[in-house]
C-alpha cells in the first residue's frame, strides 16, 4: 500500500467524561470511510435521549469502516493513549487525516485539532457518540451498596452526586481520587 491510498479518509477522535467525578474518561476513534451513516451525526450532547444515542451508536458500529473506544483511568495518561492510537490508525491506513475535537495537537504531525469538531465533522461526531454511549453504559452498570445515582448523572458533579459523595464518601476504583471534590470527601470520611 502506498501512502496516498487512504488520503481521502478521515479518522475522528473525541473524548467524554473528562469532567466527571467518577468513572473513566472514554476516548472514541472512528473512521466512517466512504460509507454514509443512515442516521444524522452530530455531537453526542446534541442527541438529547439515551435511546437516540444508543440507536446512532449501533448504526455507527455497523456501518463505519472502523471504530473503537479506549478507557483512560487518569487524565495524565490521555495523551499517551491519543499518541498510541494515532500511530496505530496511521499504520493501518497510511495517509489518513486525523481530526481531534479540541485545541491540542499532542505533537502528532498529522493530527488536526479543531475546536467543536464534534459538531462540524461527521467522523468526529461519530467518535463522540460511541465514546458517550460506552461511558454511559459503563456508569449504568456500576452497582454499589449505596445508590449514588450514576444512572442519572453518569458520574458528573450534580447536587445529587455531591450529596451522596459527602454523605457516604467516595467509592475506591470508581471515584477519581485526584479531583478536589473527591479528595475533600475522602478526607472527611477518613
Amino acid at each position: 500500500y502506498t501512502n496516498y491510498m487512504y488520503e481521502n479518509l478521515t479518522a475522528g477522535i473525541d473524548e467524554t467524561a473528562t469532567g466527571t467525578l467518577a468513572g473513566p474518561i472514554i476516548i472514541g476513534f472512528c473512521i466512517l470511510g466512504y460509507n454514509t451513516i443512515t442516521l444524522p451525526l452530530k455531537d453526542s450532547k446534541a442527541l438529547n435521549s439515551e435511546a437516540k444515542r444508543q440507536e446512532t451508536a449501533k448504526a455507527i458500529r455497523e456501518q463505519a469502516l472502523w471504530c473503537c473506544t479506549k478507557q483512560v483511568e487518569h487524565y495524565t495518561t490521555y495523551s499517551t493513549v491519543i499518541r498510541t492510537m494515532c500511530a496505530q490508525i496511521e499504520a493501518m491506513y497510511p495517509g489518513i487525516t486525523l481530526i481531534i475535537d479540541g485545541d491540542k495537537h499532542f505533537n502528532i504531525p498529522r493530527l488536526n485539532a479543531v475546536v467543536k469538531a464534534d459538531a462540524t465533522h461527521p467522523t468526529v461526531s461519530a467518535a463522540s457518540i460511541i465514546a458517550k454511549v460506552y461511558h454511559d453504559d459503563y456508569m449504568n452498570s456500576i452497582n454499589t451498596r449505596v445508590d449514588f445515582g450514576f444512572k442519572n448523572h453518569k458520574g458528573y458533579g450534580t447536587p445529587e452526586h455531591i450529596k451522596a459523595l459527602n454523605q457516604y464518601g467516595p467509592i475506591r476504583g470508581v471515584h477519581r481520587e485526584n479531583i478536589d471534590k473527591v479528595k475533600k470527601a475522602l478526607k472527611s470520611k477518613g
